[in-house]
C-alpha cells in the first residue's frame, strides 16, 4: 500500500480538467489534465516515498494508461520534483467522455476533504455525467 501524505493545495495554471479518455474499469469518462491557456486545475500535493512510486504507477496504470508528468511552467520544473499523471494526447478523444456520477462523487469527496475551494466544488459539480 502506497502511504500518500498531503503537502499543500495547488493551483496548476495552463491546464484544464477535462474527461477525453473512457475507462473500462470506471464504465465512463475518467480524469485528465490538456494544456490550455488560461485554464487551471486544483489539487493537493501528496509527498510520496521514492520506493512508493512504481506502487503509484502500477495503481494509475503508468505508463499503459497514465503517464507521469513532470509539472513545469514554461521550461523550469516548479515545486520540484512533482509530478502528475496524464493521459497522452495520442490516446485521447477530441470530445467530453462523460463519466458516471460516482466517480465524479469520488473526485469531489476527495477535494472537499482536502480543503479545495466551493469554486472548484461547483465546477466539478458541474460535469456532465452519463447518471
Amino acid at each position: 500500500m502506497v502511504k500518500l501524505l498531503p503537502w499543500k493545495k495547488a493551483r496548476l495554471g495552463g491546464y484544464a480538467l477535462v474527461f477525453n479518455v473512457y475507462s473500462r474499469s470506471r464504465n465512463g469518462g475518467v480524469a485528465n489534465i490538456e494544456l490550455r491557456d488560461g485554464e487551471f486545475v486544483k489539487g493537493v500535493i501528496f509527498e510520496v516515498k521514492e520506493e512508493d512510486i512504481p506502487k503509484l504507477d502500477e495503481k494509475e496504470g503508468s505508463p499503459l494508461f497514465y503517464e507521469q508528468v513532470p509539472i513545469k511552467h514554461g521550461d523550469k520544473r516548479i515545486w520540484g520534483d512533482v509530478f502528475t499523471y496524464a493521459v497522452p494526447s495520442e490516446r485521447t478523444k477530441p470530445y467530453h467522455v462523460k463519466p458516471i456520477k460516482d466517480y465524479i462523487n469520488v473526485i469531489i469527496n476527495g477535494a472537499r476533504k482536502y480543503g479545495l475551494s466551493e469554486e472548484w466544488l461547483k465546477k466539478l459539480a458541474n460535469v456532465p455525467t452519463q447518471d
